[in-house]
Order: structure tokens, then C-alpha cells, then sequence
């Protein structure tokens, strides 16, 4: 991963429209963008780019990384 990646602790750091990529054990699951954000439950949706389908994301679960525009199709 290059350093413009940036780990997401909090749905606060995140807007909609913003690029992300969800991890869990080193396995890339998710990638897409975020299409809205719930900061009171730390849920948020996007629109996965690799599924084309929408996808609720608890940052509890998962590793969250803001990616740059370019790393996502």
C-alpha cells in the first residue's frame, strides 16, 4: 500500500463520495465509495466497486482505508 492511504478510526473522518477500501485478516473485502455515514452506530455504506453492490460497513469489524482516487476502479 502507498503512504496516501489513510486508516479511518472514526465514521467522523469519513464523507460521502470520499474512496475506501475495507479489510478483515489481510483480505481486501470491500473497495468502493461512500455514499453515507452514520458517525452515532460508526456504520457506514458504500457502493462496492468490485461487487456493484451496496454495502453496509461496521468499523468495528473491518479495517478501514481511505484510498486515492486513482486505486479505485
Amino acid at each position: 500500500m502507498s503512504a496516501t492511504y489513510r486508516e479511518i478510526r472514526a465514521c467522523s473522518e469519513l464523507s460521502p463520495g470520499e474512496r475506501v477500501e475495507a479489510w478483515r485478516d489481510g483480505t481486501l473485502i470491500y473497495r468502493g465509495r461512500v455514499l453515507a455515514v452514520v458517525p452515532a452506530l460508526e456504520l457506514f455504506w458504500i457502493d462496492d466497486a468490485r461487487t456493484g453492490t451496496r454495502q453496509l460497513l461496521d468499523l468495528d469489524q473491518l479495517r478501514v482505508l481511505q484510498c486515492p482516487l486513482r486505486a479505485v476502479a
